[in-house]
């Protein structure tokens, strides 16, 4: 993604303990100092998501603003208060990333495919009053300098 001409760093974590968490995020939030964390959103049902998004707003949210993340096959509901605009070279490169994640690709669940990412993506645009594709996101926490 990228804001104003900057790009930004993904750090992608794979977290196995649940009491791990909080510790976990404590110790990147000081070694990354990050401007921008990004959490599945707070009404995503999955128990993983949820232990996510409320042990990362407790690491990071002195310093740092936080945004949801929408996944509409956990969610009955999602109110998007960000838009991003989204290029198509933006939307391809999401996709492509998105299929690195083979644990999700050998389910062969039907959401999560190029089609319906898409979908989404021009659903946002029109909300949003872009002429191509966004991402939506709940803000947690914005700090504006």
């Amino acid at each position: 993604m990228h804001s104003t001409g900057k790009y930004y760093r993904i750090v992608n974590l794979t977290l196995v303990a649940w009491a791990g968490y909080l510790r976990r995020f404590v110790k990147l939030n000081k070694k990354l100092k990050p401007d921008l964390v990004v959490i599945p959103s707070s009404s995503d049902i999955h128990q993983d998501h949820q232990t996510i998004c409320a042990e990362g707003t407790r690491a990071f949210f002195k310093k740092s603003t936080i945004w949801g993340y929408e996944l509409p096959w956990n969610q009955s509901t999602f109110k998007p208060t960000c838009f991003v605009r989204l290029s198509e070279r933006d939307l391809q490169a999401k996709i492509r990333m998105l299929n690195s994640y083979t644990s999700q690709l050998d389910l062969r669940r039907p959401y999560f495919n190029a089609r319906n990412l898409e979908s989404l993506a021009i659903l946002r645009g029109m909300q949003c009053g872009s002429k191509g594709f966004a991402e939506a996101f709940e803000v947690v926490k914005q700090i504006c300098e």
